[in-house]
């Protein structure tokens, strides 16, 4: 990249506030954020029921120490 490719960046400053934009950019990062996370809580991938992520449930399975885990937790419950 050379110099002359950013000539004309400052004609977009001029047209847009920098700060407002800066916190528009921010607002909607926040935004998204939080919808993402509020998408994934509400789907089978909901990390709070039972701290285990829903890949790691059906890979676990076959195992036979995360079988007596899992009974050692239904115990303890």
């Amino acid at each position: 990249m050379n110099a002359k490719s950013f000539d004309g960046m400052h004609k977009l400053w001029m047209i847009m506030n920098p700060v407002s934009t800066l916190w528009a950019i921010f607002i909607f990062q926040i935004f998204l954020g939080l919808l993402i996370h509020m998408v994934v809580l509400s789907s089978d991938l909901n990390w709070h029921d039972d701290q285990i992520p829903v890949g790691y449930q059906l890979q676990g399975e076959t195992l036979p120490v995360n079988l007596e885990m899992k009974a050692a937790l239904k115990d303890a419950q």
